[in-house]
């Protein structure tokens, strides 16, 4: 967060509209059109995980009614439509709402959650019962197992397309620095808290056989899944509906930034610059 938060400034002013688009006023076109093929191809991955966590959470509220695959299918139209029908200024400012159901259905569900099961006290005993290598901080493993745990997600940042072209939305080069701290605030914030209710979430279910394999390792299909189980199953309507929202919030605005990158990507690295020269930005 430090490195892009020195990076800002320097990308709005550039004022350039893709991250390939410096990949090639730093290198050359060649760098630009394999930054733009890599981009595609793992944007649109990213962006099918959305769809895919979508029809896993149409169908934990409708309780299997709609099938995972059909609840894909659906979150498919919706993230895509609304894609196409906001742009970039839409984008943003769902951003900014979407991040605040974030932070509010997390702070609510994490006391919540904790109440549910007795208690922090309870939490705590519950954990150190079963396996309390959840209690610390790296679980147990080396340092070598928390490098290849942060370094992609750093290496993500570095190379997030969708952070540099709102750098080049914003207003200016001040404007850009501040949306790095905000950014760094809210990412703490809910990362942190969603951390928490995982772990508030094994407690909770720890003797939930739906939650466990036969050896005794846990069921990482039912684990993804154990934050909308506790909103669903264990949390008053209200702040379960909340987090629901979060989530939806969560999906939406990650599905949709990522496919607004590549079809800017698209647009502008091959149509624009291949097929129709004299293309405008309109």
């Amino acid at each position: 967060m430090l490195v892009i938060y020195f990076v800002a400034a320097r990308v709005r002013k550039i004022s350039q509209y893709t991250l390939t688009d410096l990949l090639e006023k730093r290198y050359n076109r060649t760098a630009k059109v394999l930054g733009t093929i890599t981009i595609i191809i793992a944007y649109m991955v990213i962006a099918g995980y959305q769809f895919k966590g979508g029809g896993r959470f149409i169908s934990i509220l409708t309780e299997g009614a709609i099938s995972p695959e059909t609840g894909m299918l659906i979150s498919c139209i919706v993230i895509v439509g609304l894609t196409v029908l906001a742009g970039m200024v839409s984008i943003v400012s769902i951003d900014i709402f979407n991040g605040i159901v974030m932070i509010i259905a997390m702070c609510l569900t994490l006391p919540f959650a904790i109440s549910s099961h007795g208690g922090w006290d309870a939490v705590v005993s519950t954990i150190e019962a079963k396996n309390p290598a959840y209690l610390s901080l790296f679980e147990g493993h080396d340092f070598l197992w928390v490098v290849g745990i942060i370094l992609p997600t750093f290496l993500l940042l570095l190379s997030e397309s969708s952070v540099y072209q709102k750098f080049s939305s914003a207003k200016d080069a001040k404007g850009a620095k501040q949306a790095v701290m905000g950014m760094f605030a809210g990412v703490v914030v809910i990362e942190f808290i969603m951390c928490a209710i995982a772990v508030v979430g094994y407690a909770i279910y720890s003797d939930d056989p739906r939650f466990f394999l036969a050896d005794g390792s846990i069921n990482r299909a039912m684990a993804e899944e154990v934050i909308l189980r506790v909103g669903y199953e264990k949390m008053p309507a209200i702040v379960g509906s909340l987090l629901f929202a979060g989530g939806v919030a969560i999906i939406i605005s990650t599905g949709n930034t990522f496919l607004m990158v590549t079809s800017t990507n698209v647009a502008r690295d091959i149509f624009q610059t291949f097929i129709y020269k004299d293309a405008t930005s309109r």
